[in-house]
């Protein structure tokens, strides 16, 4: 699709169509593709939360897998002729379960390795930061008629007035690629193996606040 990333593009895709192709002729949905890679989010999400190398490197595998599988849902439908918008919200709110699961696990797994008390109380409030983020581009997606995130992302870049295209925003414009699934996921697979987790966490925690700060005031609500 041209709103892939690189990940996406040049990885992600050469193992997805192929799961597809097993998926073809068999009576799965998109929805339940769906449904599956959020369920394996949340698994890793579970794992990463025990905070010890094992479970995180385990973790941010299968967190890269179902990152991997959630490009299925999408192919299926235009292979079956199922796309609908319906299905675009669906697939919205799986993904976002599964990132706030996701990063809550990690919140919950630095915790558990450093016993730092702060780092729930951070995660915590970078929690609220994306929740508020998903539901601004919730409410502009109800206004033009989509259910796909990606449909905000490229207003974000295209449709914000010249006027208001400051700093911020072409910082905000130029680490975006690092907000999507595609591309976090792999970069978080990477730290994972290497069992970066504080890396990680506060990875999470800066992109949460840039990102949805930025979100936030190009959208008009600060």
């Amino acid at each position: 699709k041209p709103t892939d990333g690189f990940v996406s593009r040049h990885l992600n895709r050469k193992i997805s169509t192929r799961i597809t192709q097993l998926l073809a002729n068999t009576p799965v949905r998109p929805n339940h593709v769906s449904v599956a890679a959020m369920l394996l989010s949340f698994l890793a999400a579970w794992w990463v939360s025990h905070g010890d190398y094992y479970h995180l490197a385990l973790g941010g595998l299968m967190f890269q897998f179902a990152s991997i599988l959630d490009g299925s849902d999408g192919e299926i439908a235009k292979l079956k002729f199922m796309g609908s918008r319906t299905g675009e919200w669906f697939d919205s709110v799986a993904d976002s379960a599964s990132y706030l699961v996701y990063f809550a696990g990690i919140t919950w797994g630095f915790y558990n390795l450093t016993g730092a008390t702060h780092a729930l109380s951070i995660g915590l409030a970078a929690m609220g930061f994306i929740l508020l983020g998903i539901a601004t581009m919730t409410l502009y997606l109800k206004h033009v008629g989509s259910g796909s995130f990606a449909v905000f992302n490229m207003a974000l870049s295209e449709d914000v007035p010249e006027e208001r295209r400051t700093r911020l925003h072409r910082l905000v414009c130029s680490f975006k690629f690092l907000v999507r699934r595609d591309a976090f996921s792999a970069v978080f697979c990477v730290l994972a193996v290497l069992n970066s987790l504080e890396v990680i966490y506060w990875l999470i925690i800066i992109g949460a606040f840039l990102f949805s700060f930025g979100i936030l005031i190009y959208s008009g609500y600060m």
